[in-house]
Parts: structure tokens; C-alpha cells; sequence
């Protein structure tokens, strides 16, 4: 059986085919090197006896690689797992377990066979329980000379305290109660219902804080049941949706049903909790023609877009200060346009078609550079683009530093970064087939499920280059599979003009034979090619047409002009990522 750091350093090695430095892994472990080599050292001796030739393997210039049956070590550890740590506040929690449950005083001596320690011992902690009970508003510890120690708090305090107090499986101490014994045998279905209830409107709450309100809750609703009422409480605010939602679920699959005063401290957990919350609307009416906006895309290319509230708000607030630039004509500059043309053409196409039926004033050309990064992040799964999903129960901060890196380092080829709890993918998601790369910071995760990769979020420098192979890979068959078809489609579709016609639009209509041309947007992709996109009918089309003479456009002269038509297939948004692939990639 591994001890924890072992777990770590197994998982480390398993996630890479390539040798890693003594240095990089006593980092990332936060040891000594002398730590380090007795480590592999004992892992090593495990190995043998369980997995026959595997073992992690050194060398003096390239440091340590994981070497043999690497399914084969994943099973062994899954099967036995992890060696358990001592909590060094298992004590402490044990008496404060004691003082929740336990309705009059009690005596120094009785809390020590209740909680299996010495009298010393418990005289020893409650200092440190002092402390714990202490951290709650309006709670403290009575200490009374002949009968002993009483925890003096509000009910919802006490239901508070009991959260932290009690662990995911319950103790010896915690077995001699029959309230808490219920709590446990409830916890497992209070999850479910929880699961239930906030996945299908994507409140997602961080793993840890999950664990604490399930807890919250299930050891509330046994509480109540067995004489711990709660005490009246003045609202200050209406209930949310999510806690009417939850309190519902909980009526319908445990035939329990929350007193108003027990949904509204309920509500007031949720708020306290890391999760998805709506963010203000500070523009309704900027953010009524965002929505019209992707409203008239839906409809005229079949391009779904779906803006969560932070979007909607951070783009709301962007086109008010831009149309107050707009009215006093200080407009902010684009750097390198023409990049930003190239880079994102589907997303200036629709900006400056549908987008400007409902947004009436001129937007200088400049500006609606600006607001392509808005369109293009609801674009970014056009195309082959590699969606990673990360299952940690890390602090929700340090995650989502982490997924920003990721998008700071690898931005152009990954498309969405998904995080879940531990408990949420293993509940919903393990074993999924997908084209997603899944990342994780829990080492003993794994080794459960085959698809998962180890990751340090405080180590970026030595994972950058595992994470760019994978990425690189995973988008190279991604775009083999989405692009081969739309490629073989339009192999043909090359022609070289001779005739008269000295027009663009004359021109497309000419060799086109088509009215798709009332929604067009030209950009230049240099100084005599010019791209041409336009959105109608049910057809994808493609058209590189190659001029015998020269036709001038805004003071250049063009010589190709590459011509694309959005249908209203269903596949319209893959073959967004197919126009960015060709305009990047053209002969």
C-alpha cells in the first residue's frame, strides 16, 4: 500500500513517456532529493512484489522514468489504494462531535470514553476546541466545576460547526450517536438528489464545498428529526430558485420538507458556497441587442451561440463604452488588422452582417476588430479545436488560474476547459467515451480511470511540453476526421477567370450562378487576394477563383478572390473552423 506522496509521484510518472529530472520531481513533491530516492526506492520494492517488472527506473542525466505494465500498476493501485493519514485534528473533532451531540453538560471523563482517549488527552485538545468553537458567531464552551463542559450556540451555529466537525465517513465517536448514524446512512442519497438538482441548470459547486453542503444538509434534516428545531430567523432576503429547486427535490425523493426558517439558512449556505452564480446585468439594453443579435445568426446560419451571464455582461458593458467612443468619434486602434482578419474571419463576417442590423450606427473598422474576441470565444468549438477537461478538488482560485494559463499558452488550439469535482465526474462523466483530454490534480483518480492524467497546477514549466504533445495530437485527428470530407467536396471547385467583367460581385455572380450575395463580407488576406464570405440557403460552397486581369478593389488590385457560402446545414459551424483552416493555409 503508497503512502500519499508516493500516490503523487506515481501519478506524476504515469502521465509521462518522458524521462523527468530528480530536481523537477523533488519540486513538484516539495522534498529533499535524499526524500525523493528513498521514495522511488520504496515504491520500487512494492512494485516488485506486485507487478513483476515494473519499476521506476534512473538515470544520472536524465532522471526517472516509469518503466513495465503500466495497466497493470493502475489496477494494483486501485485495488489496494492508499495508505490512510492521520488527521492530526481527528481529536479535536472527536470531542467537538462529543459537545454537538450531547444536549446537558458532561464530564471530562465521560467525553474521554466516549471519544476513546485518555482524560489527558481530551484535556490536552480542548484548548484547540476552545479555538474551533470560538471561529463561530455567538458560540462558546460553559465550563462548569462539578459537571463539566457544555457547548453553548444557536442551533443553525451548532449545525455550522458540525459540518466541519464530522468527516466523510463516520467515526467511533460518531457511531455511539443515533442521530449522526442517520446523517451517514442519509448522505450518499442527499448527494444524488443534490447532483440532480444542480446539474441540469449548471450549478456546479467546487468538490470540497459540495462534500460540506451535502453534509450540511444531511445532517440538518436528522437533527431536526430528533429534537435540535431550529430557532426562528428574520429573512433578509427572498429565497433563490436553486434552494426552492433543491428544497423540492428533497420533498419529492426523501418526503422531507424544509420548514421556512430551514430553507432560508439553506439559502444562505448556497451563497457562501464556490459555485456558478448569474452576474449583474449592469446594460439591458446593450445586452438586448447582443441577444437579437445571436438571434438573427440562429436563424440565417443555423450558428447557435449561448452566452452565459458573465459574456453577456462583459460584452454589454464593451458596446455601451464603444458607442459612447463611437458618439464622440475617439475610437481605440486594432493592432495588426490584418492578423485579426485572417485569424477570425467568420467571426468579422457575422459582425459586420448581422450584427450590424441591430446594432444602427457605424462601427468604425477599428472597433469591430475589437469585438471580434467576443464572437470568436462562442465560435471556438468551429472547428478542430481540443476541449480539456479538468477534474480537481483544489481550491476553485488556483483552478482557475491554472485553466487561464492554458489558455494564455495554448489559446489558438484548445476550445473549452471544463472543470469538474471529483465527485461530479466520477458520478456523471468517468469512462465517457470522448474526444476530450482530461486532466486532473487527484492522483488516486488515476489510477481508477485510464483516461485521466496527472497534473500539478503549481508546476507548469515541467508539464507544458505533455500537455502541447497531447493537444497537438488529439487536434491533428480532429481535424483529419472534420476537415477530409469538406476538402474532398471542394477539390474541384478552382477556376480560372478570363472574361470581361471587371466587378467582384459581377463576377462571383457570374461564375457562381447564385443570389447569396445580398450578406457578403470582403476582407483582404494580402495585397491581391481578397476573401469573400457570405450566409444563405441551405449549401456550403467554395470557390478560388484565379483572374487572367487584374480587378481593382478599395485602391489594390486583386488577382484571386476565395469565396465561401454558410448553409444552413447542420454542420455549419464545423465548416466555420473549415473557412479558418483554408484562409490560414492557402496555396
Amino acid at each position: 500500500m503508497f503512502n500519499e506522496r508516493e500516490l503523487i509521484l506515481l501519478a506524476i510518472l504515469l502521465g509521462s513517456d518522458e524521462w523527468i529530472l530528480g530536481r523537477t520531481l523533488a519540486g513538484m513533491l516539495n522534498v529533499g532529493n535524499r526524500t525523493l530516492q528513498s521514495e522511488i526506492a520504496a515504491i520500487n520494492e512494492i512494485l516488485t512484489k506486485n507487478s513483476g517488472s515494473s519499476r521506476i527506473v534512473s538515470n544520472n542525466r536524465l532522471g526517472y522514468r516509469l518503466e513495465g505494465n503500466r495497466e497493470q500498476i493502475k489496477k494494483y493501485v486501485a485495488e489496494k489504494g492508499a495508505a490512510p493519514a492521520r488527521d492530526s485534528f481527528e481529536s479535536a473533532n472527536n470531542i467537538l462531535t462529543v459537545l454537538l451531540y450531547e444536549k446537558d453538560f458532561i464530564t471530562l471523563n465521560n467525553i474521554a470514553d466516549k471519544t476513546f482517549l485518555a482524560a489527558s488527552s481530551v484535556s490536552a485538545n480542548l484548548e484547540r476546541v476552545k479555538k474551533m468553537i470560538g471561529r463561530a458567531r455567538n458560540a462558546k464552551l460553559i465550563v462548569h466545576p462539578r459537571k463539566g463542559y457544555r457547548l453553548e450556540a444557536e442551533e443553525y451555529i451548532k449545525r455550522m460547526l458540525i459540518v466541519n466537525a464530522l468527516s466523510e465517513e463516520i467515526s467511533e465517536t460518531g457511531r455511539q450517536y443515533r442521530e449522526i448514524v442517520e446523517g451517514y446512512e442519509l448522505l450518499n442519497e442527499v448527494k444524488e438528489i443534490l447532483i440532480n438538482a444542480l446539474v441540469p441548470v449548471e450549478y456546479v459547486i467546487e468538490g470540497k464545498a459540495f462534500d460540506a453542503f451535502s453534509r450540511y444538509c444531511a445532517f440538518s434534516i436528522t437533527r431536526q428529526l430528533n429534537g435540535y428545531p431550529l430557532e426562528h430567523k428574520e429573512r433578509e432576503h427572498e429565497i433563490s430558485s436553486i434552494s426552492k429547486r433543491i428544497a423540492a427535490s428533497f420533498s419529492k425523493d426523501l418526503n422531507y420538507d424544509f420548514s421556512d426558517d430551514e430553507l432560508y439558512l439553506l439559502d444562505e449556505r448556497l451563497e457562501e458556497l464556490n459555485a456558478i452564480g448569474a452576474a449583474k446585468k449592469d446594460y439591458p439594453e446593450m445586452e438586448k441587442l447582443i441577444k437579437e443579435f445571436f438571434a438573427i445568426v440562429s436563424e440565417e446560419t443555423t450558428l447557435v451561440m449561448r452566452p452565459d451571464d458573465n459574456y453577456l455582461k462583459r460584452m454589454s458593458e464593451h458596446l455601451y463604452r464603444m458607442s459612447k467612443r463611437v458618439d464622440v468619434g475617439n475610437y481605440l486602434r486594432t493592432n495588426d488588422p490584418e492578423t485579426i482578419e485572417k485569424q477570425y474571419p467568420v467571426a468579422l463576417h457575422l459582425l459586420r452582417t448581422c450584427f450590424r442590423k441591430v446594432f444602427k450606427e457605424n462601427i468604425p473598422g477599428n472597433e469591430e476588430r475589437l469585438l471580434v474576441p467576443y464572437i470568436s470565444a462562442l465560435l471556438s468549438s468551429s472547428g478542430p479545436k481540443v476541449d480539456i477537461r479538468i477534474i480537481s478538488d483544489q481550491p476553485v482560485g488556483e483552478i482557475y488560474r491554472y485553466r487561464l494559463s492554458l489558455y494564455e499558452t495554448f489559446g489558438s488550439s484548445i476550445g473549452r476547459i471544463r472543470i469538474f469535482p471529483a465527485y461530479l465526474y466520477e458520478e456523471k462523466f468517468a469512462n465517457i467515451s470522448h474526444d476530450d483530454i482530461c486532466l486532473t490534480t487527484e492522483e488516486e483518480l488515476v489510477f481508477r480511470h485510464s483516461e485521466l492524467t496527472y497534473i500539478d497546477l503549481y508546476e507548469e514549466q515541467y508539464q507544458r511540453d505533455m500537455i502541447a504533445q497531447m493537444i497537438f495530437a488529439r487536434s491533428s485527428e480532429l481535424k483529419e476526421r472534420v476537415f477530409s470530407d469538406y476538402a474532398k467536396q471542394f477539390e474541384k471547385e478552382h477556376v480560372f477567370y478570363d472574361g470581361e467583367i471587371c466587378d467582384w460581385k459581377g463576377i462571383l455572380s457570374d461564375q457562381l450562378q447564385t443570389d447569396y450575395l445580398d450578406d457578403i463580407s470582403a476582407s483582404f488576406i494580402d495585397n491581391s487576394k481578397l476573401l469573400m464570405i457570405s450566409h444563405g440557403g441551405k449549401e456550403h460552397m467554395q470557390k478560388k477563383i484565379f483572374m487572367k486581369d487584374a480587378i481593382p478593389y478599395q485602391g489594390k488590385s486583386i488577382s484571386q478572390i476565395l469565396y465561401f457560402n454558410i448553409g444552413r446545414k447542420k454542420d455549419a459551424r464545423s465548416f466555420c473552423g473549415y473557412i479558418k483552416e483554408t484562409v490560414n493555409k492557402r496555396d
